[in-house]
């Protein structure tokens, strides 16, 4: 496939041709998931999330954000609602 100088766009038309964009990925869903499943951090495979307690996933989750470069403070506030705090 050609590509131009513009990587993004480059990239949503992979993606498209793949369904793997926005709207392809709801296309192929077929169960549902739950907020825990979405918030698993690169590199922990699911059943070791599963054994975590809130506290160490909220723990797990705030490096994640942080290695990603998020720095603001209501980013971590929201984290913590959705980990009970």
């Amino acid at each position: 496939m050609p590509s131009s100088l513009d990587a993004k766009k480059d990239r949503d038309i992979f993606l498209k041709i793949l369904t793997m964009d926005e709207d392809g990925l709801w296309k192929r869903k077929t169960k549902p998931f739950s907020v825990k499943d979405v918030h698993i951090p690169k590199g922990i495979e699911k059943t070791q999330w599963n054994e975590l307690n809130p506290e160490e996933r909220f723990y797990l989750k705030g490096l994640d954000l942080e290695s990603q470069g998020e720095t603001r403070s209501g980013s971590y506030q929201e984290l913590a609602r959705g980990y009970g705090g």
